[in-house]
């Protein structure tokens, strides 16, 4: 694992300029001046990457209640970003549209449309946002829910099909329903895919125009998994086992996919390999609080998954080797770190981006 950048985005609106921490923990951005005024951004991570490289990334701005979007620009050692304040933020007229921006998950097409998915806390719905190449935005409904009390949009993952429309899997809390949304010609359609207090912390993967869901149920303590398309998916249980399943990350490598998820009971990291139908599932960190925060990348053509460790308020990285998992710190000596994780593999590079709890900075780094 190579470290030649890590990088601190400053909790501002504008475009800055961030130097280079070339190890580790050494030299990390200095915690702003109590004299300025900074927003607590970073937290409901959602990250992407634009066709050139450069990351994009969605998140919540909670000073303001609001969701955020930045684009960082990558140099040879720095990185600077463009902010945006999409949805939530009070306008000229200083009328504030409500409390929008938490659950926020992230996809960017091969044009550069992005697409992402939210929820509006004051409404208790989930609210979909549409960024054009040219940098305007268009925000409306991201779709519905069943419950006889309207509260949907937690937990929401956004993925895009063969024709690169969205699709977001979400959880209904009014329904406690697992729930999907398809884009059409006049906003979204949406249909419940599971029921009966299931549908926490879903994650959406679509290969070869096939979505695969990876969820929690909170009824019977599984890890959970949907396969098809609209109107037509197969619900099959992955793990079950104690009280299994919550923070699933799933990928895919080759003809087998990889779901990293958290054993609730003794809160350990596990990951199950195979295909639906046939999973096995490995043990892979049992010290205090872990597997919380799971995503799933591939380093030397293994799985690995950066993960957080709460006991110590650390990002880590398990490693998948022929012989054993390695577990490692990346980042936290300096700061809380590994909240809200997100990883993405982007070539020979990884990009990592989790939540600076101490500073309230969303917190970036290349691997």
């Amino acid at each position: 694992m190579r470290l030649p950048v890590q990088l601190f985005l400053p909790a501002l609106t504008g475009v800055w300029l961030v130097g280079c921490s070339c190890n580790r923990d050494d030299n990390l951005t200095p915690q702003p001046d109590p004299e300025e005024t900074f927003n607590d951004i970073g937290s409901w991570l959602g990250m992407s990457v634009m066709p050139n490289g450069d990351p994009a990334v969605s998140y919540y701005d909670r000073t303001k209640g609001g969701l955020g979007f930045a684009i960082g620009k990558l140099g040879t050692d720095s990185i600077s970003w463009k902010i945006e304040e999409v949805d939530g933020y009070a306008g000229d007229d200083g009328l504030n549209p409500g409390d929008r921006g938490t659950h926020t998950d992230l996809a960017v097409a091969d044009d550069g449309t992005a697409h992402v998915a939210y929820r509006d806390e004051t409404n208790s719905s989930l609210r979909y946002g549409k960024r054009s190449p040219d940098g305007t935005w268009e925000l409306g409904s991201g779709g519905s829910g069943s419950g006889a009390k309207a509260d949907f949009g937690h937990w929401s993952s956004i993925a895009l099909d063969a024709a690169e429309s969205p699709v977001i899997s979400f959880y209904d809390a009014g329904a406690e329903a697992l729930r999907v949304s398809h884009a059409t010609e006049s906003g979204f359609s949406s249909e419940v895919v599971d029921e009966g207090g299931v549908g926490t912390y879903s994650d959406l993967l679509i290969d070869d125009g096939i979505e695969y869901i990876a969820y929690y149920d909170a009824t019977n303590g599984d890890l959970k998994l949907a396969v098809g398309s609209a109107g037509a998916y197969e619900i099959e249980i992955v793990a079950s086992e104690g009280d299994v399943g919550k923070w699933p990350s799933i990928a895919k490598h080759g003809d087998a996919f990889v779901i990293a998820y958290q054993d609730a009971e003794f809160n350990d990291l596990v990951v199950a390999t195979g295909t639906p139908g046939a999973w096995t599932s490995e043990l892979v960190d049992d010290s205090n609080y872990r597997g919380a925060d799971n995503e799933v990348v591939f380093i030397n053509d293994a799985p690995a998954v950066y993960t957080f460790d709460g006991y110590n308020n650390d990002l880590l990285l398990a490693e998948q080797t022929p012989d054993a998992w390695n577990i490692g710190k990346v980042a936290g000596d300096e700061a809380a770190l590994g909240f809200h994780v997100e990883a993405l593999n982007v070539g020979s590079d990884v990009y990592v981006a989790s939540y600076d709890y101490t500073n309230r900075f969303l917190f970036f780094a290349i691997y």
